[in-house]
């Protein structure tokens, strides 16, 4: 039915746009953050190895290697869900580093003084890790905590 007024509204079908988000570009600072996470794995499963060439009892043996295949893989989970955008994802991680820097604290404290417990290269091994971890942490969490707030 055509109308010949030339007032009548159109004919056409109208219909709101979609509610689809554009994704965010992922932020130079959670790149850079994700890649020293994975370094910080690489220098942690060298120290597993060194600490496992060190000892001489089976047993000791079997628990480095559990512990190490454990702590990695879930490392690894959590950088990639880190990767992919997860905010509890980078949470665990900062929970479980600040457990891990605690502990280690603990024990450092209640070894006798004159005590060496871990050998030279896996404490330059550990520290560098450390480091790592603590500039991760914040790429993550200050310039790169927005990106992870818009999912």
């Amino acid at each position: 039915m055509s109308s010949d007024n030339p007032y009548a509204p159109p004919q056409a079908v109208v219909q709101d746009a979609p509610d689809v988000a554009l994704p965010l570009p992922q932020p130079h600072a959670v790149t850079v953050a994700v890649w020293m996470l994975w370094i910080e794995v690489a220098l942690s499963t060298l120290s597993s190895l060194i600490r496992m060439g060190s000892v001489r009892e089976t047993i000791a043996v079997i628990a480095i290697l559990f512990g190490a295949v454990l702590f990695q893989g879930l490392s690894a989970l959590l950088i990639l869900k880190i990767w992919q955008g997860r905010n509890w994802a980078r949470i665990t991680y900062l929970v479980l580093m600040l457990l891990g820097i605690l502990s280690l604290i603990q024990m450092a404290a209640t070894f006798p003084v004159g005590v060496q417990y871990v050998p030279g290269i896996e404490a330059l091994l550990t520290f560098i890790g450390m480091t790592l971890d603590l500039v991760a942490m914040y790429l993550l969490f200050v310039p790169g905590r927005a990106w992870f707030r818009r999912r």
